[in-house]
């Protein structure tokens, strides 16, 4: 026979009256387990707020990537767009640094979004630095239609084509040139009319140039996103346009 009970250690403790033997819950006890709570749910919230956070920055540098960098006539846009010219007007670094910034987070945050590719290939090229490393990129672009890096590619070509080294070359990147201006490029536009009135890698020709510089005067829509700010500006640069053979040689 057992003559004696252990009894259970247990986290109450009993009244000190005889005659009640109340159990009640021992507050020591009670005070650690709300601090382990606490910390338990401190620890599952802290991701939490971490991820939401980074999904925060990264929608934040998609938008501010698309609002810098949008290419004109890209169909994949999502704010109005901006040419070269007006991306960053007074050449500020700070501000080719941040959309850089912006558009390499954004490409690598979205890589199925295509338009951040491009645009990070543009903010890139405004630090001249940069050229060499975003040739492949614009010119898979280019090859695969996209209107923006058609022109880009001549661009970053024009001064070192040689018609007589290499004429399939120089005959391919005019062609891109011509392309875009088809499709309503208004800077394509421009360096077509400017060849066209000029001479050059094209012979002069005035009614061509007429012929261009009419297309100047009525571009398309230049992105789902929202039209080029600078359009109707551009498009009335003045009645020289009906001027033949006497069109000025610059136009801008």
């Amino acid at each position: 026979m057992i003559s004696q009970l252990v009894p259970l250690s247990l986290p109450f403790s009993t009244s000190s009256s005889p005659s009640r033997r109340l159990l009640r819950p021992d507050l020591g006890h009670r005070r650690y387990l709300g601090l382990a709570l606490a910390l338990f749910s401190a620890l599952a919230v802290a991701p939490t707020l971490a991820q939401t956070e980074d999904e925060a920055a990264k929608a934040a540098a998609a938008t501010a990537c698309d609002t810098g960098a949008t290419s004109p006539l890209d169909p994949q846009g999502k704010a109005p767009p901006s040419y070269i010219f007006d991306m960053n007007p007074t050449f500020n670094t700070n501000v080719t640094g941040d959309l850089i910034a912006a558009c390499r987070t954004a490409a690598l945050a979205f890589p199925d979004e295509q338009r951040f590719a491009i645009q990070l290939a543009r903010a890139m090229y405004l630090d001249f630095k940069n050229t060499e490393t975003i040739l492949p990129t614009v010119r898979r672009f280019a090859e695969n239609g996209h209107i923006e890096a058609q022109h880009l590619l001549w661009r970053m070509s024009s001064g070192k084509i040689d018609p007589l080294r290499n004429p399939t070359e120089a005959n391919h990147m005019l062609n891109l040139l011509r392309n875009a201006a088809e499709a309503g490029h208004a800077e394509a536009l421009l360096d077509i009319y400017n060849l066209r009135r000029d001479g050059g890698l094209l012979k002069r020709d005035d009614s061509e140039a007429l012929r261009w510089a009419d297309r100047m005067a009525n571009l398309p829509t230049q992105g789902p996103g929202g039209d080029w700010a600078h359009k109707a500006e551009f498009e009335a640069m003045g009645p020289w346009r009906d001027a033949a053979p006497h069109l000025p040689r610059h136009i801008g």
